[in-house]
Formats: C-alpha cells, structure tokens, sequence
C-alpha cells in the first residue's frame, strides 16, 4: 500500500470539496512563508524563532493530514526547544524532503 502524504481526501469527507481545495491552496502559501522563516531562523540560530516556526508549520501539515511532515516539524520543535543545533541541522533536510513530497502532491491534487 502506498503511504499516504497528505490525506486530503479525508479533509473532502470531513468538510467538502472546496474546503479542501482552499486548505490545501493555503498550505502552498503559508507553508513557504514557514519554511523561509525555519531557515532565516536557523541562520540566525534564534531557536525560540525556530520553535515557533516548527510548531506553526506543524500545524499546516497537521491541517492538511501529513503524518510524517508533521512528526519532522515536531522533531525539529522539540530540537529547538533543547537548542540542539546539531539534530536540528539533522532534521531540516528530512523536513525539506517531506514539505516538497507534501507541495508535489497538493500540486497534483489542485491540477496544477
């Protein structure tokens, strides 16, 4: 069975169609802007700057049903909480992996 990215389907069930859509147009918006500030942070080794980042984006991924975006965004919120620099240089290239698995299929979902 395939692994499920992002369950937008079950966001179709729980609101409808269009909400889905809107949801996921969003998260192609609000998830940049997230991940430009989880690197602007970084660079700045601002890890309070971090951790809201992390959890603001886990929130998006967790909107759109992402289960394994959204554990990577709690890892990375948990390093930044500890100020472990190095797990959280670790982490951002899992969680590269998974926004941009996340944005191809949300891409793929709208036809675009």
């Amino acid at each position: 069975m395939a692994q499920v990215v992002a369950d937008i389907k079950a966001l179709e069930e729980e609101l409808d169609e269009e909400c889905a859509r809107e949801l996921a147009g969003a998260f192609l918006e609000d998830a940049a802007g997230e991940m430009v500030a989880v690197d602007q942070s970084i660079a700045a080794n601002n890890a309070d700057e971090l951790k809201a980042h992390a959890h603001a984006l886990n929130g998006c991924c967790r909107t759109l049903k992402a289960p394994d975006a959204e554990a990577v965004c709690t890892d990375l919120e948990m390093a930044a909480i500890e100020g472990d620099w190095a797990k959280i240089a670790a982490i951002r290239p899992v969680l590269q992996k998974h926004y941009d698995e996340v944005c191809a299929y949300i891409h793929s979902y709208l036809g675009n």
